[in-house]
């Protein structure tokens, strides 16, 4: 929207809303005053304008409230990555009134925060019990913290007790509003727990907490599109909590990770470890499919064979060789999807280990003039 049709609309929105005789439309044009203000970056003005419908009191039937929750969900979400009050805006708008679509997409957004929280809830659980093995003094001291916590209530109860009907009604609204911090999920000080002694080793302990730290990062990563905070969690994992059951496949997932980001010589050199270091496990198969490598019959295409044999001439350190295995791969099977990363591989030869550049970069411009909507053509772009 222009910004001289942005402010048409708003103006005349604006008239529409001090008119009494709209006053029935009052929530669809405060939402249309939100859109407006969303689709020119006034996230403040929308958060508003969303706001108030949220908490007006409109007939039944009217979609508005929960077309308005759902957009303060995606602000909080997308803009602001402030999950707490994305996830209440999302639950909020589940059970209002919503075209199907609208709901379901409501209650999957719920369903997925949800277990982000209980995620995020049981890696803070668990690492707390680790301190607890590995330093009894942070046990003790939150012990005490909490007999402390139990003494205090004990004593507000006491002075609640004989507090007059104010002061029960203020108790009262204290109360609710804590329920209401609970049911987001919210850690309050009327919902802390007695510390409890782990009885399991610190290596379960870890399992379990890197296990939850993997499923975050596969959260962040497929679910939610914040792939730096997957990569958060992949490193975590790998660098804290090493040889674990599920470890090649964390390794596999921070290859694709550098896939999405279109690192695809990182993404290789990962794919190469795993195909090398877990034989006989599936990720070890997709990691070779990701390479190229079972994409044909090794017994029975020449392609695949010669693409292997140059890998092992490369590691070998018979370079001259390698390169020219890789560019007789290309001339004699120009269709095969090994095609493209053979140039790219050549070039990379030339390169990285034998320092011809003018060589590389001909290996290069053939790459991207044959094959130019291939990821390697990207990469060398």
């Amino acid at each position: 929207m222009q910004l001289k049709e942005y402010e048409q609309s708003i103006a005349i929105l604006n008239e529409l809303e001090a008119e009494d005789k709209f006053a029935q439309y009052l929530d669809l044009i405060l939402y249309e005053t939100g859109i407006a203000y969303l689709e020119n970056n006034k996230l403040d003005e929308a958060i508003q304008n969303f706001s108030i419908i949220d908490t007006m009191k409109t007939p039944s039937q009217k979609e508005t409230p929960g077309l308005s929750r759902l957009k303060l969900g995606e602000l909080w979400e997308y803009q602001f990555m402030d999950f707490d009050s994305a996830a209440k805006y999302y639950n909020k708008a589940s059970s209002s009134i919503l075209l199907t679509e609208e709901k379901s997409y409501a209650i999957s957004k719920t369903t997925l925060f949800r277990n982000y929280k209980r995620l995020a809830t049981n890696i803070y659980k668990n690492e707390r019990q680790l301190d607890y093995l590995f330093d009894r003094e942070e046990f003790i001291k939150d012990s005490i913290d909490y007999e402390d916590y139990i003494f205090e209530l004990k004593q507000d109860s006491a002075r609640n007790a004989s507090a007059n009907i104010e002061g029960t009604q203020i108790s009262a609204r204290a109360e609710s509003r804590a329920l209401g911090l609970q049911a987001l999920g919210i850690q309050t000080e009327t919902m802390r727990t007695k510390p409890v002694y782990p009885k399991i080793s610190a290596d379960s302990l870890m399992t379990i907490v890197s296990k939850d730290k993997y499923d975050l990062g596969n959260m962040f990563f497929i679910e939610m599109n914040i792939p730096d905070s997957a990569f958060y969690y992949y490193k975590d994992v790998l660098d804290n909590y090493p040889k674990r059951p599920f470890t090649p496949n964390v390794v596999y997932a921070l290859g694709s990770y550098y896939l999405s980001v279109n690192d695809t010589v990182s993404a290789d050199s990962i794919f190469r470890f795993i195909y090398d270091e877990y034989q006989g496990l599936p990720v070890a198969d997709q990691a070779a499919r990701r390479l190229g490598i079972l994409e044909f019959d090794v017994e029975s295409d020449s392609s695949a064979q010669f693409y292997i044999d140059a890998e092992k001439k490369l590691n070998d350190e018979k370079y001259s060789e390698a390169i020219k295995d890789f560019y007789l791969l290309a001339e004699k099977f120009p269709e095969s999807v090994i095609a493209p990363k053979a140039l790219y591989s050549a070039g990379w030869v030339w390169e990285n280990k034998l320092g011809s550049l003018d060589s590389a970069a001909a290996a290069y411009d053939t790459l991207v003039a044959r094959y130019d909507k291939s990821l390697y053509a990207k990469d060398v772009f």
